[in-house]
């Protein structure tokens, strides 16, 4: 394995201060809903006395929009660079929501040409900016958008939190999510909701960013037996429902009312021991939201390459403003996409972090030799799958097919 990057330089590209839309065709990334909202001054941190400019706290505060909280508050509690292959352990609430009905919407608005792809655009910002802005205002942290889905955790130990305060806020989160955007309307499509609720131990993994890369990427995940809760509860609820693994409602005490809709609800207790999940009705006391839509604002003063180095290319170019950026966002093209299944799936220890590094810094080699670009990185039950993409901005050619075969 290939020595560990120190950090990076301290210059960084201009940036443009417009944030890219969560859902448009270049993000893979998650801007937080604070992405235009915060106006305080960001500080160097203690270990960096070095002033940060008014120029260069507006570059971070757009940046610092598309890395997961997690990632930032790791930021501002040390002033060094988290080298990868970095893993640290908490508890968590841990939500996946599965959006169904896109593939009827891009299909019909496809129709449209140019026109279609912008409302589509336009739509479901709409759509995601609410999703968002749910996550954030209960206090949740958007890891990943995975496709048509959305992947948010609650972690209680990093703030002298209880998991059962997680679980509370994760499903009142949850309920409202179903309420306010299932059954959306779409240009006369329907967009529904299936989610899953989890909660236990998660790992928080570090890997990629080798130095010697045209893109030096750094993928942050998160692993453990909440993603495998999440992925049979979602599985297990119908559109507009929300179903909990036993291992969240345990946490939750008495504060939750489960059930299906059109049969009384029953207590944790009276539901067959061999039930994994359940589907979540009510919470009975809830607590107050605790919105998360802040940025931190101390840093080091390195920190502008340090977030650049979490987003994908395709996004920064959008970000630094340049001619071509702009085109891109209402436009149909060909692509061609590589999905690359691991079978790896990640257990604990340090031989096994190793081993996930070098897989993903040779796949990450192996996509950028060719151009190509490196969507997001997931562990999850099933293993690990890689998603590579040719044909996106900033790298296109002719011959892309043979490159993603090559």
């Amino acid at each position: 394995m290939a020595p560990s990057r120190p950090p990076p330089s301290t210059t960084s590209p201009s940036l443009n201060l417009e944030p890219l839309s969560p859902t448009s065709p270049l993000s893979s990334s998650v801007p937080s809903a604070s992405a235009s909202a915060t106006a305080t001054t960001i500080q160097s941190s203690p270990t960096s006395p070095t002033a940060i400019s008014p120029t260069e706290q507006k570059k971070i505060r757009v940046l610092a929009s598309y890395v997961p909280k997690l990632v930032l508050k790791k930021f501002q509690m040390s002033a060094s660079y988290v080298k990868p292959p970095f893993i640290e352990h908490t508890t968590a609430a841990v939500l996946f929501a599965d959006i169904s009905g896109f593939t009827p919407l891009t299909e019909k608005m496809s129709q449209l040409g140019s026109k279609g792809i912008e409302l589509m655009t336009m739509h479901l910002n709409d759509f995601f900016d609410q999703v968002i802005g749910l996550i954030h205002n209960y206090g949740g942290d958007i890891i990943k958008f995975a496709g048509d889905a959305v992947l948010a955790v609650w972690p209680s130990d990093l703030e002298g939190t209880k998991l059962a305060a997680m679980v509370n806020l994760a499903a009142q989160c949850a309920l409202q999510m179903q309420e306010q955007l299932n059954n959306f309307v779409v240009e006369g499509c329907v967009l529904r909701l299936h989610i899953g609720l989890g909660a236990g131990k998660i790992g928080l993994v570090y890997v990629g960013g080798e130095e010697n890369l045209s893109h030096p990427r750094v993928e942050f995940l998160i692993t453990g037996p909440p993603l495998a809760q999440v992925s049979a509860c979602e599985k297990a609820a119908a559109p507009g429902e929300v179903y909990i693994s036993r291992e969240a409602a345990v946490h939750s005490g008495d504060c939750l009312r489960f059930g299906k809709k059109k049969k009384k609800a029953k207590k944790l207790t009276q539901y067959p021991p061999s039930k994994a999940e359940f589907p979540l009705l009510e919470v009975r006391s809830p607590l107050p939201p605790r919105p998360s839509d802040y940025l931190p604002t101390t840093y080091g003063v390195n920190i502008s390459p340090m977030l650049s180095s979490y987003i994908p290319p395709a996004i920064t170019h959008r970000l630094r403003g340049e001619r071509t950026a702009r085109r891109h966002l209402g436009e149909m093209r060909i692509i061609t996409v590589v999905f690359v299944n691991l079978d790896f799936i990640y257990e604990r220890g340090e031989k096994a972090l190793r081993k996930l590094q070098h897989a993903v810094v040779s796949m990450q080699k192996d996509v950028y030799h060719y151009q190509g670009s490196v969507r997001q990185f997931l562990v999850d039950d099933k293993g690990s799958v890689l998603i590579a993409v040719w044909g996106i901005p900033p790298n296109s050619h002719e011959d892309d097919p043979m490159r993603a075969v090559l």
